[in-house]
Order: C-alpha cells, then structure tokens, then sequence
C-alpha cells in the first residue's frame, strides 16, 4: 500500500508504521469476510437462490463487529501513548512533522492528525461509516480536543500540483505529473521525478523551465488582470471610478491569497527538488506579493 497521506504523519512514534498497521488490517478483515461468504455458497446455485441479502448483513456485521472491538482497542493503546510521550509537535526543539513538497498546514498535535487521518481512510468504506464516527468522538474525547471544533475537521496535508504532458526522453511516455503527490520517486540526493513506463528520471531542466514559464504566466496574469464589480460583475472601464455605476464595489478577479499559496507551493516543490534558479526567482517574486 501506497498511502500519501501516511508520509504527512511523524515517523517519530512509529505513527506511520501504525497507519498502515490499521489500514491493512482491516482490508485483510474485509477479504476474509469476503473469502468465508463465498464459502457459504454452494457450487451452480443461482444469485436469486442464495439469498445474497442476508449474506451481505452477515458480511456487514463482521466487518462492523471488527471494528468497534479489535480496531478500536488497538487504536485506544496507540493515541494514548503518542499522546502522552508526544503532545505537541516539538520533540528537542526539533519539529516532528515531515515537510514535504505539498504541505500546507501547520499541525500541532501528533495523536490529533494520526486520528483524524485513520478515521478518514476507514470511514470511506459506507458500511463502518456509523462505528468509525463513534470510534472517532471517543479518541478525540481522549486527547481533549472537541468533536465540532475546527482542530477536528480533517484536512488534507498536501496540496496538488499537476504538471500536464510530461514526456520521457527515454521511451517517450506521456502522462500528467502531480509534482507534490507521484509515488514514482528516485530518493537520491537530489530526488528526481520517474516515468511510471520505464522507470527513468525525468528531465530535471525541463521540468523547472516549465515552472519557470508557469511562474511568469500566473505573476503577469495577476498584474494585468481586469478589475470586476462585486456587485453586477461588470468589467471597470474607467481608470478613475471609484464605484460602479450600480454603486457596487471593485475587486480584481482573482484574489492575491491564491497567487501566494501558488508562490509557496512552487517554494516547496524548489526547496524539496533543489531547483536553484526557481527558487531563486520565487524568493524574488515573494518579496513582490
């Protein structure tokens, strides 16, 4: 398994490995149920014999059953011990939160993110949705954080940004390049981008010259863009109006806020794959915005 979301948790504590300890645990439940169901049937009968819907509440209880008993007390001992030997982000001075090209927040508590992330990944299968919430209230409640407060709404830690049509020079395979999320990855020093075809690294100057053109295209685009009324979005005509003509007011049409998380993304992204001359001209353009 693969998860992206499992490199945003500390591997202080073993967090990641216990991530995917859960995760895999109850897939194995699932394809056991699945695998003692199919037991039960018997060989040539018809769908309509076999009476599929008591055998899918059978699978349903299992599965249910796994996690209000096994998962929930496997997960009891893990959040309570992180948080007690980890209750902040800081361990020695040193922040225990991988950073990591997308990363966009800032998280503070250890116990709080791996628990908003489990229940996340467990509560996308519609049949535990119901026991994963209860599962969910009750480790929060353990580590004193409310279940309507905003530290308990789960966000994902990593932002995406798509590189369209990149080709390999090696065998000439062409696919969009999430720069902050694709698991093809050289860990070298510096990391490179991989064609999932034939497993060669990427043009490195071809990639920052394209985020260099992006750069460029999405900083003159926000200088010279229109300037539309908040109320009728008309477009302004007149360099001196203060107001529209429908007495509403004006704003550009994108705002600078999403300019600066594009700036601080393509930072990331420079830092993470020591693109030098990028990251020069970001450190240029920030200063700028």
């Amino acid at each position: 398994m693969n998860w992206n979301l499992k490199k945003f948790l500390p591997e202080d504590g073993s967090l990641q490995k216990f991530f995917q300890l859960i995760i895999a645990g109850y897939i194995q439940a699932v394809n056991k149920t699945i695998a003692q169901s199919l037991d039960e049937h018997v060989p040539g009968e018809t769908p309509i014999r076999r009476a599929s819907q008591k055998t899918d509440a059978i699978n349903k209880s299992a599965l249910q059953e796994f996690v209000t008993e096994k998962l929930t007390n496997q997960l009891y001992g893990i959040v309570q011990r992180v948080h007690t030997n980890m209750p902040s982000n800081l361990v020695g001075g040193r922040n225990v939160f991988p950073h990591l090209p997308g990363s966009h927040l800032k998280p503070k508590s250890p116990a709080l993110e791996f628990v908003k992330s489990v229940c996340r990944v467990l509560s996308l299968d519609p049949v535990i949705v119901g026991q994963v919430n209860k599962l969910k209230k009750d480790l929060l409640r353990l580590i004193a954080v409310g279940e309507f407060s905003e530290q308990a709404i789960f966000k994902d830690p990593c932002l995406s940004f798509i590189l369209p049509e990149v080709i390999c020079k090696n065998c000439s395979n062409c696919r969009d390049l999430d720069l902050c999320r694709d698991p093809y990855l050289e860990l070298s020093s510096p990391p490179q981008w991989l064609c999932a075809n034939c497993h060669k690294p990427y043009d490195r100057a071809n990639v920052e010259n394209r985020l260099i053109s992006y750069l460029q295209e999405r900083t003159v685009g926000f200088t010279l863009q229109d300037v539309v009324c908040t109320k009728c979005g008309g477009v302004k005509d007149s360099n001196m109006a203060e107001y529209c003509g429908c007495a509403g007011s004006f704003a550009t049409m994108s705002h600078v806020e999403d300019l600066r998380t594009f700036i601080s993304v393509l930072g990331n992204i420079a830092e993470h794959f020591q693109l030098k001359i990028l990251h020069q001209l970001l450190k240029w353009t920030q200063e700028s915005f």
